[in-house]
């Protein structure tokens, strides 16, 4: 399986470049590959090594992709991060945002 991970950015201000972790923010993820069982226990959402806490994840569209909501710690580390999802071993390839 390959995963893609399609885009990401604040999830309160749709932001594709900064999120505000400062705010008890969480990050929006548009990912396509995840198998048909996927959901907010099989799937993680990483910013730099720090696993997120899943709290969302949609139904798949008609291109196959879904979206993931991911609650940010109000300590996460600021500057540049990667993000990426994993599931069932297979991670996408990183996303660079700006943690503010």
């Amino acid at each position: 399986e390959r995963l893609v991970l399609k885009g990401a950015c604040d999830g309160a201000t749709w932001n594709a470049h900064e999120v505000k972790a400062s705010d008890g923010g969480f990050i929006s993820c548009w990912v396509t590959g995840l198998p048909e069982n996927a959901d907010r226990a099989n799937i993680g959402v990483y910013l730099g090594e720090k696993k997120l806490r899943v709290e969302y994840v949609s139904e798949p569209d008609a291109k196959g992709m879904r979206q993931i909501n991911a609650a940010l710690p109000v300590d996460a580390a600021k500057g540049q991060q990667a993000c990426r999802v994993e599931c069932a071993g297979v991670s996408t390839e990183a996303w660079l945002l700006s943690v503010v």
